[in-house]
């Protein structure tokens, strides 16, 4: 058995021609193996005509998509199928004119917008650095200025009244649960990963332009230091490592005062019920046995083995012995 199918990872039980679609996607984004005569849970079940398909299939996919492939026939338990390893290609890879990416395990035809920033992303370009030279100042649109102006007026002054950071932050919709979230539009190069970003890395601005106005007025001090800087200023301050995520066109930041999240918790391997307990101690400074009772529904003598267990693991301190004046705080909180 194979592991899951994803970006990378394809399955096929046969071939048919319009897999070449795949090997084209796999050549515009990262690479990857499509697997012939595996189902589609990675259980082998065989390829018939093996031979033939290994002298066909590289004329086939050189003639329709122009790449050459790494193809090899395996065999596992009398069972023979077929891999091949497609590289990620820097030059835009079509099939019958149409070009295709992954998205996740699923190949997509790229279209409209998505295939102009593809196409404009292969040759070394974004449509951010291009320059519009028959533009003129007299093509701003300055009642749109003027309604974008009003509508930060309507926003902002309530809200530059506050004097607790905390209350701004929450009404300019940043702040929710402890945790303030940053979102901005544009992904990732595809040179870089999120792990890359924690390490010494090149820097790959979206717009070269304004980028080297930024740096020429020095508010940009280095390339490619900007989220070392802030792992670095976390660390100092004892915070936990922000957060950053790829999420919906965009990247995410969150920023957290407490290293108990949900998910660093089950990293420590508690159960959910376990996590709530925690959650809530760390929100509200304390736990009861009470109100573990509520938030997750279960019986008095549960609740205690389950604030016992937490105690046991070092996760949780009890104050008190018994009765109603008994109650949990995180370790090293009272």
């Amino acid at each position: 058995m194979i592991k899951k199918e994803n970006q990378h990872t394809e399955f096929k039980q046969s071939w048919r021609d319009e897999f070449l679609k795949t090997i084209c996607a796999f050549g515009n984004t990262q690479g990857g193996i499509l697997y012939l005569g595996v189902d589609d849970d990675g259980t082998i079940v065989g390829l018939e005509n093996v031979k033939k398909l290994l002298e066909d299939l590289p004329n086939k996919i050189l003639n329709f998509i122009g790449i050459v492939c790494d193809i090899k026939i395996k065999k596992e338990k009398a069972l023979e199928y077929i891999t091949i390893k497609v590289n990620a290609y820097t030059i835009p890879v079509s099939y019958k004119g149409k070009f295709f990416a992954r998205s996740g395990s699923t190949t997509q035809e790229l279209n409209g917008i998505e295939l102009q920033n593809f196409l404009l992303n292969r040759n070394g370009f974004a449509w951010e650095s291009l320059i519009e030279d028959r533009a003129t100042l007299k093509d701003i649109d300055t009642g749109t200025i003027k309604r974008f102006k009003e509508l930060a007026a309507e926003r902002f002054p309530a809200a530059s009244k506050e004097k607790s950071i905390v209350n701004l932050l929450e009404k300019l919709r940043l702040l929710n649960k402890g945790k303030l979230t940053i979102w901005n539009n544009g992904e990732l190069s595809q040179k870089l990963t999120i792990e890359k970003l924690k390490k010494a890395h090149s820097s790959y601005p979206r717009n070269q332009l304004i980028a080297d106005v930024f740096y020429k007025a020095s508010y940009i001090e280095a390339w490619g230091r900007g989220t070392i800087k802030i792992l670095e200023e976390f660390k100092k301050a004892g915070l936990p490592e922000p957060l950053f995520e790829e999420d919906g066109g965009g990247m995410l930041v969150t920023l957290s005062k407490t290293a108990i999240t949900h998910e660093s918790l089950l990293r420590l391997g508690l159960t959910e019920r376990e996590i709530k307990a925690v959650l809530f101690a760390n929100e509200k400074g304390k736990i009861t046995n009470k109100d573990l009772q509520q938030i997750a529904g279960i019986q008095e003598r549960l609740a205690a083995m389950e604030l016992n267990e937490l105690v046991k693991k070092g996760v949780l301190q009890k104050f008190g012995t018994t009765g109603r004046a008994t109650y949990y705080t995180i370790v090293n909180q009272k």
